[in-house]
Formats: structure tokens, C-alpha cells, sequence
């Protein structure tokens, strides 16, 4: 070690006894690059990032420690407890069985190696504990569904299978085969940043930036639940990741889609060709749908208006020829002006509108945002029904999230609307009326969705609920809570209690309904009866 760099290090020492976690990590980054094979200062790094919830950063730089020096036994007891903070468990085992093999072989190990060998078991073992709680979870022995993120609980339903099993047990109209895809995506993207943000001099390949950005869109369009920030780090490297991109492809993320922004792409156009205005265009399209779902995450009116910016530049694009133009030598560009990008870009738009409108207090502004909803859901409806009426040679997965769901999600969109449209009407009924479509839309919705995805059973129960509500004849209701039961049994493997879906709302419907029927086996009601629930305890948001 250079004398600089051992001084550097000697001043992280210091900041980190202090806990002064985040300075000291820039002084052993600062003398690791003075001393950039030395597996201290990396494990360090380690140690820092740990502390400050960079699990990310801990992951990468203990990784880097153990290349450096594959028996220094601190950097794989790092490496596995950034791998436990980040679900990571199957790697964790194999790390703690690396960390005990580094151990010297002597039986009489020194005071500090007994200290470095408790670490290891304890670690091990919160390995096993959590592993364990997965199982339970998705064995359905476990209370606690939200501990784990849904992906964690996917790779858990896939261990132990082969490739090709996973592909036979779970196809492409499933969760998890759409989780496990998009997780898998996400998991390429967040290295590929990683990759990036730890070596200044890539910053700015804005090719490398342009496909982490098209990887990270399809996750957030796709099957945006598998979203996840990996540590307290993550956000801002988005963040980071958007401004390179839009800075390398002189995009325009920071303007609104007006006659200047038009303007201003026919301007880049002149000066550098069509090919690099779509290229441009299309990462600033990327760039306010990333932003919007991952950096607006409690603001669905920010969310709305930055998607509202996407679908108004794709609709412009898609009118103009010049844009409209295919590349060939790029596909991701290409991607972003066909139909099923714009209806999926929809779908995140509609789920955004709709928690707008249910969260806005002013009737007139709710007004005008249901009469948006509307118009966009059948936007969406008309647009998605000629695609699925089309043949599917290939990519089903890709067809699946970003044609069927969007469908799916314009159908409960419609719903939603009617929903609201009965409340606001006095008349028994226009009350009545309004309910029977808002079921009707949600029982058209439920089609669409994976057989064992949340939306599923969540838009069942929604028009279970309108039925109750109504008086469908109870034979109707019926049928369908035991459609809702088996698609509540269903997704329980995948989604437990629901990360959209409420689970107990299901529950309580499944309930009500049960009671019911044991009224019919009684006698006491007649199935080809209409049946108003007194109090089913509505409260629907779609």
C-alpha cells in the first residue's frame, strides 16, 4: 500500500469509529483507487455500505475483496450478509460454506478466528431462518406474507426444478413465469448500473446506458410489482441512470410535449438524421415512464402527468412519419413505437388516474379525471382487441404483459368508472343500473390476467361486491364467489395476502358469500332469487 493510500485508509479508520459511515466510505474508495487491488480497502467499503444500507455497493465491493484475496475471511462474511439484505439466500449459503472453508484447518483456532467463525454460524443461520419463512410463506404456514418481496417468493416456488420444468409448469399466461422474467431482467439492469456507477470512466457509453434503461422500462411497463428498491441507494441510481441517458442522447426528459418540443426534435432531426431524433425521442419517452413509477412512487398526480407526456409523444410519433419509421439496427428503438408499447405506457397511465380520482375531494376535478379514464379505457379496449385477435408466433411473455394486462386493466378502468358513476346517481334505479356494469366490466377484466395473479381474484371480489349491491340473482353470485375462492387459493403461492389485492377484503367477501350459501342449502333462500347483501362492507377502489 502506497503511503497516501495507508494514510487515507488510516483517516477511514478513524471516520468510521466515529460512525461516520458514508465519509469514511469515500476515503477508502478515494485510497482504494490509489491501491485498487488491495482486498482491505474493498472490504472496508463493504463494511461501510452495510452500515449505511447500500447493500448493492457492499454486494459488489466484498465480491471484489474476495477476488483479490479469496482467503480473507471478513470480506465473505460481508458478502454474505449483503446477500441476505438482499433475499439473495441462495447465494448467502454458498458464501457461508466459502467463509468456514477460509478458516484455517488447526483446531486451535486464535481468539479472533473464533470470533470470525461465530459471525459465519450466526449468519448462516438468519440464511436458514429466512429461508425457511419463504417456504412457510409460500406453503401458506406463515401469517406474515410481506416480509419477502414477491420475486423472493417466486424463485422460492422454482427451486429445485429445471429449466425446462419451469417452462412446463409455469407458462407465459402465469405469475410466475412473468415475475421470474421480469426479476430476472431487474437483477441485469441493477448490475449493469452497479457496473457503471462504480467505474467513472463507462458513465457515459450511452449505448450501455440506453439498453440498461430499455431493460429497466420493460421490468417497470411489464410487471411493475416486481419493483423493488434494493437498498436506500437504489432510487438515486435510477436517478442517475436517467440523467446520463438523457444528457448522452441530448433527450429532452425536462420539457413538456408541446409545439416547442416538436420543434425541437424536427431541429435535432436536421442536424443529426431521423435515426438519432427516434434514438433521442425514445429515450426521453423511457425516461419519464421510469421516472414516473419508480421516482413518483406517492404521487400518483406527478405519475400521471409524466406518463401523460409519454402517450402524448407516442401518439404524436405515431402520426408522424419520419418517426414512425422502423430501425432495424435497433430494436429497442423500434420497440417503443408499436402498439403494445403504447398500451401498456396506458395501463400504468389509467392505474395512476384511477388512485388519482379516488384520493381527489373536488367533484368537478374527480369528474374530469373519471371522464378521462374513460375515454382512455377504450382507447385501450379498441386498440388491444385487434392485437389479440392477432396470431402469436413468438415472445408470448412479452405479449402477455404488454397486450393482455393492459386490456385487463382497461376493462376494470371501466369498471371503476361505472362504480363511481352509480354512486353519484340518487335513483334506485340508475344506482342499480350503473353496478350491474361496473361488474360486468370487472367479470371481462378477470379474463385477461394470469390464473394466478392478485388482479385476478381483486377484480372478481370487485364484482362480487357490485353484485351484492345490485341484487344479482344469488345462483349468479354464487358461482362466481366460488370462482373468487379458487383464484384466492390460487394466488396465495405468488402473492399471499396480495401486495395490491387486500387479502382480508377477499376474505370477508369469500365469507359473507359462504354464510349465504348456507342459507340457500337451508331453504331459506332460493338461488334463482335476486339477493341484496344488507351490509357487505363495500369499499371499492379499483
Amino acid at each position: 500500500m502506497t503511503t497516501k493510500a495507508q494514510e487515507l485508509k488510516e483517516e477511514a479508520d478513524k471516520l468510521f469509529r466515529q460512525q461516520r459511515y458514508f465519509d469514511s466510505y469515500l476515503k477508502y474508495r478515494e485510497a482504494s483507487e490509489l491501491d485498487d487491488k488491495n482486498p482491505i480497502l474493498f472490504s472496508n467499503r463493504a463494511l461501510c455500505a452495510l452500515k449505511l444500507k447500500h447493500y448493492l455497493d457492499a454486494e459488489c465491493d466484498s465480491r471484489v475483496a474476495i477476488a483479490f484475496d479469496p482467503s480473507y475471511v471478513k470480506a465473505y462474511i460481508r458478502h454474505g450478509e449483503a446477500n441476505n439484505a438482499l433475499h439473495r439466500h441462495w447465494v448467502s449459503k454458498a458464501v457461508w460454506k466459502e467463509a468456514l472453508d477460509a478458516l484455517p484447518t488447526e483446531k486451535n483456532l486464535t481468539p479472533a478466528e473464533l470470533d470470525l467463525k461465530k459471525a459465519i454460524e450466526r449468519g448462516s443461520a438468519d440464511t436458514e431462518r429466512q429461508d425457511a419463512a419463504v417456504k412457510a410463506q409460500v406453503e401458506g404456514r406463515a401469517e406474515n406474507t410481506k416480509e419477502f418481496p414477491v420475486w423472493r417468493r417466486v424463485m422460492a416456488i422454482c427451486k429445485g426444478k429445471t429449466t425446462e420444468e419451469i417452462g412446463r409448469l409455469y407458462p407465459p399466461n402465469t405469475s410466475v413465469c412473468q415475475i421470474l422474467t421480469a426479476y430476472h431482467t431487474y437483477v441485469e439492469v441493477a448490475e449493469n448500473v452497479q457496473h457503471k456507477l462504480q467505474s467513472p470512466d463507462c458513465r457515459c457509453e450511452k449505448y450501455d446506458s440506453r439498453c440498461a434503461l430499455t431493460e429497466l422500462t420493460r421490468v417497470v411497463m411489464g410487471e411493475m410489482r416486481v419493483l423493488w428498491d434494493f437498498d436506500r441507494a437504489w432510487p438515486t441510481k435510477v436517478e442517475t441512470l436517467l440523467h446520463f441517458t438523457n444528457q448522452a442522447f441530448d433527450g429532452w426528459k425536462d420539457l413538456k410535449p408541446d409545439v416547442r418540443f416538436q420543434k425541437s426534435v424536427k431541429g435535432h432531426a436536421a442536424r443529426e438524421g431521423w435515426d438519432g431524433a427516434r434514438s433521442a425521442l425514445s429515450a426521453t419517452i423511457k425516461c419519464w415512464i421510469v421516472h414516473a413509477i419508480m421516482l413518483e412512487t406517492s404521487n400518483p398526480v406527478s405519475q400521471a402527468e409524466y406518463l401523460s407526456r409519454a402517450i402524448k409523444v407516442l401518439k404524436w410519433a405515431r402520426s408522424y412519419s419520419q418517426l414512425r419509421g422502423v430501425l432495424d439496427h435497433c430494436a429497442c428503438c423500434a420497440e417503443v413505437y408499436q402498439t403494445p408499447f403504447l398500451l401498456a405506457t396506458q395501463k400504468l397511465h389509467l392505474t395512476a388516474q384511477i388512485k388519482t380520482a379516488a384520493d381527489e375531494t373536488d367533484g368537478t376535478k374527480k369528474n374530469r379525471v373519471l371522464e378521462e379514464i374513460l375515454t382512455e379505457a377504450e382507447e385501450v379496449i379498441k386498440e388491444g382487441t385487434i392485437i389479440a385477435t392477432q396470431p402469436r408466433e413468438d415472445n408470448e411473455v412479452y405479449l402477455v404483459a404488454f397486450c393482455d394486462i393492459p386490456l385487463g386493466a382497461a376493462f376494470a378502468a371501466k369498471g371503476y368508472y361505472y362504480w363511481e358513476t352509480a354512486r353519484k346517481h340518487p335513483s334506485r334505479k340508475d344506482f342499480e343500473k350503473y353496478l350491474k356494469m361496473s361488474s360486468e366490466f370487472y367479470l371481462k377484466a378477470v379474463t385477461f390476467f394470469p390464473v394466478d395473479d392478485e388482479m385476478r381474484a381483486r377484480y372478481l371480489n370487485r364484482a362480487i361486491e357490485c353484485m351484492m349491491l345490485y341484487g344479482a340473482p344469488l345462483g349468479v353470485q354464487l358461482k362466481k364467489a366460488d370462482e373468487l375462492r379458487e383464484a384466492v387459493e390460487k394466488m396465495k403461492p405468488v402473492w399471499g395476502d396480495g401486495v395490491v389485492a387486500c387479502g382480508k377484503a377477499l376474505q370477508d367477501v369469500v365469507a359473507i358469500m359462504q354464510n349465504i350459501k348456507g342459507l340457500v342449502d337451508q331453504g331459506k333462500l332460493k338461488a334463482s332469487e335476486s339477493y341484496r347483501c344488507p351490509n357487505p362492507g363495500v369499499n371499492v377502489v379499483c
